[in-house]
């Protein structure tokens, strides 16, 4: 998530203080998507240069691609499905943040998760190459579509699925657990309890005391708590100590909040961990296959 107001609308704000509303189009950001260029290497090789992927690092995996569509209400979402060759693991169906897709994006997402797995990335309405517009009701059109098109992701009827949401993506992986009718485990990285409770993090700080945040009625039903509410669920909670976008202490409630609603919820907290690079912090790794043993 951005802090979107501009220079001009902050002046305003400190003179005359006022209610700062929080529509769809401030949360849903499609358009920032390729603005987000990220590069890594190991010291040894490059393995992303400004989002693209070294085509050598999926040798490491022997992994295979699939591409393609499923339609739902919202209009054809676009997916981009990768195998594990080396490693007979459950299926990660992977929820994105608010300015992820599956063309700029979608192969970090996929290296990130690729050693535990198979891993699917999939766009939003109005993301990427999917057809739609970036709202909740269509969001959640193109999640019971996904639901119903799961099975034909597995590898066989025997994998599990595990859902893992990234910001954003942890309110829009919750909306899918609710949707399925098995047994599945979740892992949510440095997202919120609800909307409402993220919702003064999408200003600065030193405007609180001048302006009030007020969601869209559309976004106040995305809450994970609320959404698992009837079920009881494995998950994984990752939290980054130096986010500055969705808190710790964000991360730290949503922990507490489903524990306290009777789920098996472990949590880590990263050191060094800041909104987006979890998975470059030492030990990610070793607590990805502990809560993955602990599902055994």
């Amino acid at each position: 998530m951005r802090h979107w107001l501009s220079a001009g609308f902050l002046f305003s704000i400190l003179l005359s203080g006022c209610t700062i509303k929080v529509t769809e189009d401030r949360v849903f950001l499609p358009s920032e998507a390729a603005g987000t260029q990220i590069s890594i290497d190991d010291g040894d090789r490059v393995l992303f240069d400004l989002n693209r992927a070294n085509p050598e690092i999926w040798k490491d995996y022997e992994t295979s691609f699939d591409t393609g569509e499923f339609t739902s209400e919202a209009g054809n979402i676009h997916y981009k499905l990768a195998r594990n060759g080396e490693v007979n693991g459950p299926l990660f169906i992977y929820c994105g943040g608010n300015t992820f897709d599956v063309p700029n994006h979608g192969d970090l997402a996929i290296w990130k998760i690729l050693p535990f797995g198979d891993v699917l990335v999939w766009d939003y309405p109005g993301f990427g190459e999917s057809e739609g517009e970036p709202t909740v009701i269509q969001f959640r059109q193109a999640v019971r579509a996904l639901v119903s098109s799961a099975d034909t992701f597995r590898r066989n009827s025997d994998q599990s699925i595990i859902l893992w949401g990234q910001s954003l993506g942890g309110f829009v992986c919750s909306e899918v657990a609710a949707q399925f009718d098995q047994d599945l485990s979740l892992i949510i990285e440095t997202s919120a309890p609800s909307a409402p409770k993220a919702a003064s993090y999408l200003v600065p700080w030193y405007l609180k005391p001048f302006a009030k945040v007020e969601l869209a009625s559309e976004l106040v039903g995305l809450n994970t708590i609320d959404t698992l509410d009837s079920m009881q669920l494995d998950i994984l909670v990752l939290g980054g100590r130096k986010d500055r976008i969705l808190p710790v202490s964000l991360s730290r409630q949503l922990h507490e909040q489903l524990t306290e609603r009777g789920h098996q919820v472990r949590y880590h907290e990263f050191q060094e961990g800041t909104h987006f690079n979890l998975s470059l912090e030492d030990g990610f790794e070793s607590v990805i296959q502990t809560f993955l043993a602990s599902l055994e």
